[in-house]
């Protein structure tokens, strides 16, 4: 066991090599790349021994030691739509506070406690992999905050701050979803005024709504405007600034079978972008029966637990076999997963001189389950 420590945040990838003459070589792929793609993940909780445990997923293993890893640079990815990659994502990534308001009512609490990201913070979340954010605003006081429901939990200042931060110090494109309006958007003049906030706020990073999802990552560089907001209400018209919604996917599964039948489907979509919710949903029954456990002091179980066991089997299918449409995926733990891995190696395949030879490989491998968990 002890020999996995050093390795949870490696991912080995074997790269497809070049030949002597500078161009990619895709006859031994199989051989080269396959064999030593490794992801580990690491669970947010710990049991009842205080252990966390530690998921280990790899395909068509043949990894040996001493073996070389080979790393190429290929300039395609410059000149693609930006719109035809998949980006890593997390759900309701905006609720990372540790305190919960004490007079709310038991469900009440549980709830929101259950959907708590403990990813950190927004900044942190975009350092480990996260490139979309869906963001339901209110208004209370003449602030802005970030809603759950019908609560507030995070100042809207905050996480634009965070965005703010990162985007000063990357070249990353990220993208912000603005949705729902809970509070204090009952008139259009509300929504412009919100609208307004948002370009002052962002006025260096804002990309013009008049670009295409079809720029390709270039042109968007070279424009130097990195952060694109999406706006789900139709004042979003009037504006230079603010693209048209993106589809949010949400399954509301409760079962593995269910999540992965739910992502299937939907991967087979060909809008793009859209967002494509991987994760499992606990029913108002299992949060009301987990709650009444924490009461009674019999037991304490949360969204967390879940999403550990979840994170592993979802990185494997959207290595597998759910690769070649993916576009926005959202999980609840960034590292519970391998996510940020696989679609760093699957976007650099797809738009490699040889992803078609990657796609007639992947036909030759069933999906048999390749994932062990271990404690830590």
């Amino acid at each position: 066991m002890i020999k996995f420590l050093p390795l949870i945040l490696l991912t080995w990838s074997l790269l497809c090599l070049h030949n002597a003459e500078g161009e990619r070589d895709c006859q031994d792929i199989s051989d080269d790349f396959f064999a030593a793609q490794i992801i580990l993940s690491f669970a947010s909780w710990e049991n009842n021994e205080g252990k966390q445990h530690i998921a280990i997923y790899y395909f068509n293993p043949g990894f040996k030691y001493g073996d070389k890893i080979g790393f190429h640079v290929d300039d395609t990815t410059r000149v693609q739509p930006f719109s035809k990659y998949y980006y890593p994502s997390t759900m309701n990534g905006f609720i990372y506070f540790t305190d919960i308001d004490t007079s709310l009512l038991i469900y009440e609490s549980q709830s929101i406690y259950q959907q708590q990201c403990l990813d950190g913070s927004i900044f942190n979340q975009l350092i480990m992999g996260a490139r979309y954010f869906d963001l339901r605003p209110g208004k209370h006081n003449g602030k802005y905050w970030i809603y759950h429901g019908n609560y507030q939990m995070t100042p809207l200042q905050q996480t634009i701050d965070d965005v703010k931060r990162f985007m000063k110090n990357t070249q990353e494109i990220v993208f912000l979803s603005f949705k729902e309006f809970i509070h204090g958007f009952e008139t259009s003049r509300d929504h412009r005024e919100f609208i307004k906030y948002l370009n002052k706020q962002f006025k260096d990073h804002l990309l013009p709504s008049g670009q295409s999802w079809d720029s390709s990552f270039k042109s968007i560089w070279n424009i130097g405007k990195r952060l694109l907001i999406s706006y789900d209400n139709y004042n979003y018209r009037n504006s230079f600034t603010m693209w048209r919604p993106i589809s949010q996917k949400w399954g509301n599964a409760q079962s593995l079978g269910n999540l992965r039948n739910f992502l299937i489907r939907v991967e087979t979509i060909r809008q793009r972008p859209r967002a494509s919710m991987a994760e499992l949903t606990m029913s108002d029954n299992t949060i009301i029966s987990h709650a009444i456990a924490e009461v009674l002091g019999i037991g304490k179980w949360s969204l967390r637990q879940m999403a550990s066991s979840t994170g592993p089997h979802v990185t494997q299918w959207y290595n597998e076999f759910l690769y070649e449409n993916a576009s926005i995926i959202a999980v609840d733990y960034l590292n519970a997963t391998g996510i940020v891995e696989v679609a760093l190696e699957w976007n650099d395949r797809k738009f490699s001189s040889c992803y078609h030879s990657y796609l007639q490989l992947m036909k030759q491998y069933n999906t048999s389950e390749k994932l062990y968990i271990i404690g830590a």
